[in-house]
């Protein structure tokens, strides 16, 4: 979340965008946009679709060819885009864990953690496609931005992770890199709004009281 005493820059802005006018409206009850504004929703609506997104500024790429030392600078962005999927597990864990349980029940037990790992997996491919379409969507080329906001954006990668067991659930997570050339305005930085304090302890050894320390106040 942006400060008071921050200049925001347009990768920032495509981040939330992506993130209240991409993901979020596109919900329809199959996932969740983490951070997304919206309406308070009763709880049988995401009843069942135990999914997540999350989309966070990877990295960027800003060529010096491509740029000025005084004017806009071209950035190459790059977004994870997270997905997360939890399935209940109905699988026994505890018979698996016990040594008295027969090879019968322990091998029920595993054969309901593998279907619960299955339906995760499924549950997944879906997400993913779901998120890649929209993403990809050419009515969100600008990524709900005004028109020439956003160039090159393109879905460049899908890797999906093991799946692992979380108390009563399995959980499936995988990610979407979604990469964009914008251009960012050079205004210089606006400086500390107000009183900022920065407050540091160094713990050292013997200093029991923690007396050492850094304290700098900016006005």
């Amino acid at each position: 979340m942006a400060t008071d005493f921050m200049n925001i820059m347009q990768f920032q802005n495509v981040r939330d965008s992506i993130i209240n006018n991409v993901l979020g409206p596109a919900e329809k009850g199959r996932y969740r946009t983490v951070g997304a504004q919206r309406q308070a929703k009763a709880a049988e609506e995401i009843l069942g679709y135990k999914r997540e997104i999350i989309t966070y500024y990877h990295s960027g790429d800003i060529p010096k060819g491509a740029g000025s030392n005084a004017g806009q600078a071209q950035h190459d962005c790059s977004f994870r885009i997270e997905l997360a999927v939890a399935m209940e597990n109905e699988a026994n864990l505890a018979v698996i864990n016990d040594p008295s349980s027969t090879i019968e029940q322990v091998g029920a037990a595993i054969q309901a953690s593998a279907d619960a790992s299955f339906l995760a997996d499924r549950s997944m491919d879906e997400l993913i496609a779901i998120a890649y379409q929209i993403l990809m969507d050419p009515k969100n080329y600008d990524l709900g931005l005004k028109p020439g906001s956003v160039a090159n954006r393109w879905v460049s990668a899908i890797q999906k992770d093991d799946v692992i067991t979380e108390g009563e659930y399995v959980v499936l997570t995988a990610s979407i890199l979604l990469t964009c050339r914008v251009a960012e305005d050079v205004v210089g930085d606006a400086g500390v709004s107000g009183d900022f304090t920065i407050d540091t302890v160094i713990d050292q050894p013997d200093d029991d009281v923690e007396k050492t320390g850094i304290t700098t106040a900016t006005t």
